[in-house]
């Protein structure tokens, strides 16, 4: 479990990009010529940084939702749950809301 803030999505959003977007080992850009001009872009940014102004340098919201995904709300603050399997192996991940968890905890104390 790892608490996970938006502010920090959006503060790590060019390094973020960066991960996604370039291929280190093939020293290029990937998936479209405008990825390093969008990178350009995120990493000025001064801290904190807006979601208003991540959202118009991509030209949408996807890497500035933060949202539970239990009760669809916009947080600031969320818990990842890594997900395992039986066997070991990586499982989905989750991401829950403070008053989603306090739910799920009060089911199981019933």
């Amino acid at each position: 479990m790892t608490l996970f803030r938006r502010q920090d999505k959006l503060d790590n959003a060019a390094t973020r990009w960066y991960d996604q977007y370039y291929n280190k080992s093939l020293n290029e850009w990937m998936y479209g010529k405008n990825k390093k001009e969008i990178y350009n872009n995120l990493k000025v940014l001064k801290k904190p940084v807006k979601a208003s102004d991540v959202d118009a340098i991509i030209g949408n919201s996807s890497w500035t939702e933060h949202k539970c995904q239990t009760c669809d709300t916009t947080k600031e603050a969320l818990i990842f749950l890594e997900g395992k399997y039986f066997n070991g192996y990586d499982g989905p991940n989750f991401l829950i809301c403070k008053e989603c968890l306090e739910k799920s905890l009060n089911i199981i104390k019933d």
